[in-house]
């Protein structure tokens, strides 16, 4: 499985993980902010983002991060996996402790 490391230093505020994302997965400049957006282009839509399933993407770095990003994080993750993220292959993972 593809590995995409995605380095959380210096980000403040849940856009900060979200424009990381967005890069980390080669979504286009127009994709949305949202959860749903994300499960739409990372699970169903394979014509959208560069980043193709099966991958992961693991967030280091994240020892220094707000309660408020580490719960956005979670959350997308949790939103992944629950649209069926682990049956084509995709996970948001944070691999460092916070």
């Amino acid at each position: 499985m593809r590995r995409i490391i995605v380095d959380a230093s210096g980000w403040r505020t849940p856009i900060d993980f979200l424009e990381a994302l967005k890069a980390a997965t080669g979504a286009p400049e127009w994709h949305g902010m949202g959860p749903d957006a994300f499960v739409d282009t990372m699970i169903y839509a394979d014509d959208i983002n560069d980043a193709k399933p099966p991958y992961a993407v693991e967030i280091v770095n994240t020892s220094g991060l707000s309660a408020e990003v580490v719960e956005y994080i979670d959350l997308l993750s949790s939103v992944i996996r629950d649209a069926g993220g682990r049956g084509v292959g995709v996970s948001i993972e944070r691999i460092s402790p916070t």
